[in-house]
């Protein structure tokens, strides 16, 4: 069974969501002040938050798989957010890693995560920390 979907999983028949956060890390939302932080939803496969500018972002979330090539495409925001050396040690080949495409109407947003955390980027080069 998937880790992630289990977590998601449990937290859903316990009557609820899963709730995290998107702190801007890097990029023109981290030199706004006061700096702010973005709501994320998990209901079932899906993910969803709300950024600055109004946009509802929306994606289904599933399991990374390592032996896909595009495994590393994020390997730079995990070693930015996390410290250097993070995604080898930590992301690469472990299960257990989730990653979604949310669509927003003027653009996207791609995350990578586990049950804890993660991190994201949009295409006004932001890069942000996600928490559970």
């Amino acid at each position: 069974m998937k880790f992630v979907l289990l977590i998601v999983s449990v937290a859903l028949l316990a009557g609820c969501a899963t709730a995290g956060r998107l702190s801007p890390v890097q990029g023109p939302l981290a030199a706004q002040l006061p700096l702010h932080t973005y709501k994320v939803s998990l209901e079932g496969d899906f993910m969803e938050t709300k950024l600055g500018n109004g946009d509802t972002c929306r994606g289904e979330w599933l399991d990374r798989v390592p032996e896909d090539p595009s495994v590393r495409n994020m390997s730079a925001e995990w070693d930015l957010v996390y410290g250097k050396g993070y995604f080898l040690a930590n992301v690469l080949a472990r299960p257990g890693i989730a990653h979604a495409i949310l669509s927003c109407p003027t653009g996207s947003v791609e995350v990578e995560f586990d049950s804890k955390k993660g991190v994201a980027k949009d295409k006004n080069d932001n890069v942000f920390k996600l928490t559970f």
